[in-house]
């Protein structure tokens, strides 16, 4: 296998956990993280051990987890009770991204934090979460192949992880110099508003500027405006600098 190959297997690795998290990606979409492993009861809630360790920073290890361990428990109800899902990747961003954070949200505000407090606590955690998830990025966004990378990349991870039942994507372009879609529905937005909580979505949302705003020197990245921020849609857009 060349450098080449290689650096495309990275890539497609790299993307797709990239692109999951956040359902901001496509709640925002490619950014967001798309963790693909299975829920199961005998694990820890997703990011609980990443948000307990930077946690455990601020607070102290004995605050830190007091709460985590408080918001795995509000995890494990809502996952209980979450709508079942035929399509795995939905499925995926449920479990492993949506409702932590609603979870984590609740919680925070039966402590009495307002709003803008709970999402600004949920922002921070989530964000710290991305940007250790954004490193392997980083590395392969320094090859001057990088455009091409994510214009081979990005149509197979919108056809894998974000399926028509979830978003309904307009592509815009596809070219050697800009690749852009809208998305006219978002799964992180309609669940968010199932749960009577819509302005989550924004925190999700803010993760696919961190993810892509000056990651490359090859690839600028664009964006004008959300459907959870009350735009028409979600537009994303690459050109090759």
């Amino acid at each position: 296998m060349n450098n080449q190959q290689k650096s495309k297997q990275n890539f497609q690795l790299a993307l797709s956990l990239g692109i999951g998290f956040a359902g901001g990606l496509l709640s925002g979409v490619l950014g967001g993280i798309l963790v693909s492993n299975r829920i199961n009861s005998a694990r820890r809630m997703p990011h609980a051990n990443v948000w307990e360790r930077y946690l455990a920073q601020e607070r102290g290890q004995v605050q830190a987890s007091y709460l985590v361990n408080r918001v795995e428990s509000r995890y494990w109800e809502l996952f209980c009770q979450r709508p079942r899902l035929v399509s795995q990747p939905l499925r995926d961003h449920l479990n492993n991204n949506i409702l932590p954070g609603l979870a984590l949200y609740q919680i925070l505000l039966e402590d009495g934090l307002d709003q803008n407090q709970a999402l600004a606590n949920v922002d921070h955690l989530i964000d710290y979460s991305r940007r250790l998830e954004r490193k392997p990025l980083e590395i392969l966004a320094r090859l001057p192949i990088f455009f091409r990378l994510l214009r081979f990349q990005t149509p197979r991870t919108l056809e894998q992880q974000f399926p028509v039942e979830g978003w309904e994507i307009e592509w815009i372009e596809d070219s050697p110099h800009c690749v852009a879609f809208n998305m006219h529905s978002c799964f992180y937005l309609d669940t968010l508003t199932g749960y009577g909580v819509p302005e989550l979505t924004l925190v999700y949302c803010k993760m696919d500027d961190r993810m892509f705003d000056g990651l490359s020197p090859y690839v600028r990245w664009e964006r004008s405006g959300t459907l959870a921020r009350g735009d028409d849609v979600c537009d994303f857009r690459w050109t090759r600098v």
